[in-house]
């Protein structure tokens, strides 16, 4: 007569099987990632190691770090770069980069690109904010990884590049990373919120907005001398359309920094290219407007708001229009001064300049009290 197996002499036998297929699926899974990893790292090789590259000492180190910035690249697009399972990798990333940049010249701008590939882009290429980081307090890390920023910003556009395929990624690279420092350089007032006028009363700050505009306009000067990253551009309409943007930004923050060093006058070039990139934006000479090929709809608004709806837009707008007389490109949206303009029984244009004077107080105050503003 058989034996009717027990349930508990079921469970001793079906727990070393189950046992037995974990690790069967955690051999084969690691055997997976170390073929991918071998593909990557030789693949990587390939286009880094040869007769056309330079450093090669240094790019043994690069060409580990990519490897590793593959997965993370992947993870990334769905994962915060901060989270518990990428740390590791960036820790080890930033040890290898340390090992890596001492082998490179001194006087050599391949050290930024690394950092901004490594580093900054997974954050700015979904615009995620960083853990703890508080728009209304004061931020030491967010000052921190500005100083990061702006050290790559300038080691890619003052320093050479001995290898070519380097300065290519700093040409497909520097819009986005100048974006992402101009969206976030407010803390360097101490808070985010409302550091505009305290950025703009700060030497030191409108000169690197300054520096930002000449670097961004000599990029846009070498996307149209090559020929293979005047296609990636094309090809990826957001890089042009960052590059708008952030001179978009940058040239109001000194049209901003002139007015309190008592300086406003409508001959300056900074408001001419203010005009001309506004223009470009909202309606070029040459075919459609370069934002309106981004697909995501509500990217492509957002974009829109940055450029023309946003308060910064809206007071330099303002200021070029009420006092040098020259006109500038851009839609408005005025649906939200309806109700107050109704209350007021006033127009909404009306109701839009109470709010531009009453938003610009201070800067109206100083260009009234000058005597030499040409209209």
């Amino acid at each position: 007569m058989r034996r009717r197996a027990s349930k508990k002499n079921k469970e001793i036998v079906l727990l070393p099987l189950i046992g037995a297929k974990q690790k069967k699926t955690f051999k084969t899974l690691a055997v997976v990632v170390a073929l991918m990893s071998a593909t990557i790292y030789i693949n990587h090789r390939l286009v880094w190691i040869g007769k056309e590259n330079a450093n090669l000492a240094a790019k043994e180190y690069f060409v580990a770090g990519q490897t590793l910035n593959s997965y993370k690249a992947i993870l990334t697009t769905f994962l915060h770069p901060e989270l518990p399972i990428i740390v590791p990798l960036t820790k080890l990333q930033w040890k290898i980069y340390e090992k890596g940049v001492a082998l490179l010249p001194k006087n050599e701008g391949e050290a930024g690109v690394w950092q901004n590939m490594w580093f900054h882009h997974h954050f700015g290429k979904k615009d995620r904010p960083y853990f703890g980081v508080k728009r209304n307090r004061p931020s030491p890390k967010m000052v921190k990884i500005l100083d990061q920023y702006w050290f790559c910003l300038e080691a890619m556009t003052t320093k050479p590049f001995a290898d070519k395929k380097m300065e290519e990624k700093y040409l497909e690279g520097f819009a986005g990373l100048a974006f992402s420092y101009t969206l976030k350089d407010g803390y360097y007032s101490g808070k985010y919120l409302g550091s505009a006028k305290k950025m703009a009363k700060l030497p030191e700050m409108v000169h690197r907005y300054r520096l930002l505009v000449q670097w961004l306009n000599e990029l846009r000067a070498k996307w149209k001398d090559s020929a293979s990253i005047a296609q990636t551009v094309q090809n990826n309409p957001k890089m042009e359309v960052l590059s708008q943007l952030t001179l978009l930004i940058n040239l109001s923050d000194i049209i901003l920094g002139e007015i309190h060093s008592h300086n406003f006058d409508c001959d300056l070039s900074s408001i001419h290219q203010y005009i001309k990139m506004r223009k470009e934006f909202y309606s070029p000479d040459n075919g459609s407007p370069v934002y309106k090929k981004i697909r995501n709809h509500k990217e492509r608004e957002a974009i829109y708001h940055i450029a023309v709806n946003a308060v910064g837009a809206r007071n330099t707008k303002y200021l070029i229009e009420h006092y040098c007389g020259y006109e500038v490109a851009g839609k408005m949206d005025m649906s939200f001064a309806i109700a107050f303009a109704k209350d007021k029984n006033i127009t909404l244009e009306q109701q839009e300049e109470l709010w531009r004077r009453a938003s610009l107080r201070e800067e109206i105050k100083i260009i009234e009290g000058e005597s030499d503003v040409r209209k």
